[in-house]
């Protein structure tokens, strides 16, 4: 297994740039993100300089340069996983991440629906059913979706 050193002076979502390695057929058996830090809980950001990123008793301090992402993997990749990185936008979302913020306004949504249950017609009580059986079936697995 070979660590490959790539770097990505930019944003990174890191739920999309995974799924963006699934769709590619190039996932890595470990990603450390070693010259970016946390922004949101969605977002990472590259380091301004370069950080002490662990510090070991006896020897060196562990740094990392700005945008410093290891990928382990057989080989190097080579040209799709530059392509892949280089056309990552971190703005765009992962499909968990679309799911959460559905289930995030339909919350109030079912609050509603269920507060006024007896002013709903029969299809708005099948609707409002159907949201909560998504949202419920999300919380035991956020990659369920049911259509």
């Amino acid at each position: 297994m070979a660590t490959i050193v790539k770097f990505a002076i930019k944003d990174i979502n890191p739920d999309r740039l995974r799924d963006e390695f699934e769709l590619a057929v190039l996932v890595p058996s470990g990603i450390l993100f070693a010259g970016f830090h946390s922004i949101s809980n969605r977002l990472m950001e590259p380091f301004l300089t370069t950080e002490v990123i662990a510090t070991h008793t006896g020897l060196p301090d562990t740094t990392a340069e700005p945008g410093e992402l290891h990928l382990n993997y057989p080989s190097d990749p080579g040209a799709p996983l530059d392509t892949l990185l280089a056309a990552h936008n971190a703005t765009n979302l992962s499909n968990s991440q679309l799911n959460e913020d559905r289930d995030a306004a339909a919350a109030i949504a079912h609050k509603n629906a269920f507060d006024n249950w007896d002013t709903l017609t029969a299809i708005q009580k099948d609707n409002a059913n159907m949201q909560a059986q998504r949202s419920l079936a999300r919380l035991f697995n956020s990659a369920t979706d049911i259509e």
